[in-house]
């Protein structure tokens, strides 16, 4: 393409006229490579860009956005206003910082109807107020998924009432009268704790009656926070607990998830001590619906481990991470009394017997009518070298994942001692 510069004509000039030769696509290529802060200079520029730098920003920030308002902020208040103003009705996830009462009042200009999902860190002591949470709610009113990050204490949080998702991370300003509120008039179906600490809180007596919670994730010493209760939660499906902290021993702990009994349907469980914890689950019976097994890092669990799947008529999938395969029969009968499962992973585990195992794939669909994935991913043996499968054969039957991608399906926790 050739550009003709009529003389007498600056640069800005030809530039002006170069971007109106062009059509929006070649505008789209351009504009696509440049920086937040040299875009919102091009709108402000000149109106014709709205919509090319519109779509830009739309196909960008609407599944996710993420604001860092401060004083080191690239973006002026007139600059983010005029951002804010081209997008705020279409983002569905916000991860906002703010250290500014300044930045809040452009924020409250807008009204962010479709922001399901926030994740919120604020410092200073005057943004924190109950005023500030109304505020929040005001900007965002159809809040689902709530990450409050810093030294809230709760106030004001219940008028969200479409609240189902509540994280609360370094939180340890947070009420515990508040949290109550919250699970008694809130449809709160998980709830995850990360360093939540108050003195010794106790739910009253009727705080957990008509609890929603499907999934509550959270430390032993948390935990105590919910007993007596946990024998209300009718709907729990899923509990983590995250460490042993604060509990001397681990009857302690077992002595807490007795009031689980016969409660709820657990669907999984994560533990690294397979030989104390799942004698311990059968004898509870909860075990019954479970289809998800996670051992990690459990030096016996995958010869102990045998014995117990014929007992999991349930059990859907079977997770290895970080366990010792020590003999060739061991990694053999596993195939032979797993015919139920659907998948098997084996996860960084140390193959003592052999570098590289070998599978006959004859010998194992012989057992099955339903497919088995099998996931063999980042193993070594004792000496440290990786250890590569070696198989013979190939049916419908069989399928080999080399290269397991960790996805969070295996979220389904009760145990986790790490």
């Amino acid at each position: 393409m050739y550009i003709i510069k009529p003389i007498g004509l600056g640069i800005s000039d030809s530039f002006t006229i170069v971007m109106d030769v062009l059509n929006e696509d070649c505008l789209h290529q351009i504009f696509q490579h440049l920086a937040l802060k040299d875009q919102i200079a091009l709108l402000l520029a000149s109106k014709r860009f709205v919509c090319v730098l519109s779509n830009i920003w739309l196909t960008k920030y609407r599944k996710r956005l993420e604001l860092k308002l401060s004083a080191k902020t690239e973006l002026g208040v007139r600059e983010l206003k005029v951002f804010i103003g081209n997008v705020h009705q279409h983002i569905e996830h916000l991860q906002l910082e703010c250290e500014s009462v300044e930045f809040i009042n452009v924020l409250r200009q807008f009204q962010f109807i479709n922001t399901h999902k926030l994740y919120i860190s604020v410092k200073g002591a005057q943004l924190l107020q109950q005023e500030f949470v109304a505020i929040l709610y005001g900007i965002f009113p159809n809040i689902k998924i709530l990450h409050p990050a810093g030294k809230f204490t709760g106030a004001g949080f219940i008028m969200w009432k479409r609240l189902e998702y509540l994280t609360l991370t370094s939180c340890f300003t947070f009420q515990f009268d508040y949290l109550e509120d919250i699970l008694r008039e809130l449809p709160i179906h998980t709830l995850i704790l990360k360093s939540f600490k108050v003195e010794l809180p106790r739910l009253s007596d009727n705080a957990l009656e008509n609890s929603a919670l499907r999934v509550l994730v959270l430390n032993s010493y948390e935990l105590s926070y919910f007993t007596p209760q946990l024998n209300n939660l009718k709907q729990l499906k899923e509990l983590q607990v995250s460490d042993l902290y604060s509990t001397p021993n681990l009857d302690t702990l077992n002595n807490q998830l007795v009031e689980l009994r016969n409660t709820h349907r657990i669907e999984g469980i994560s533990t690294r001590d397979i030989t104390t914890i799942f004698p311990k689950i059968i004898d509870l019976r909860l075990h019954t619906h479970l289809r998800h097994l996670l051992l990690a890092i459990d030096p016996m669990a995958f010869s102990e481990m045998l014995p117990y799947i014929c007992l999991l008529p349930t059990l859907r999938i079977l997770h290895f991470h970080a366990c010792y395969v020590r003999n060739e029969a061991d990694f053999q009968n596993l195939f032979s009394v797993s015919a139920h499962l659907d998948e098997i992973s084996l996860e960084r585990c140390i193959i003592s017997y052999s570098s590289n195992p070998c599978l006959d794939v004859n010998d194992i669909v012989g057992h099955r009518t339903k497919p088995l994935t099998f996931n063999f991913y980042e193993n070594k043996s004792d000496n440290d070298d990786k250890a590569e499968l070696q198989v013979k054969g190939q049916s419908d039957l069989f399928k080999l994942e080399s290269d397991q991608k960790m996805l969070q399906r295996y979220r389904y926790l009760v145990y986790e001692f790490i």
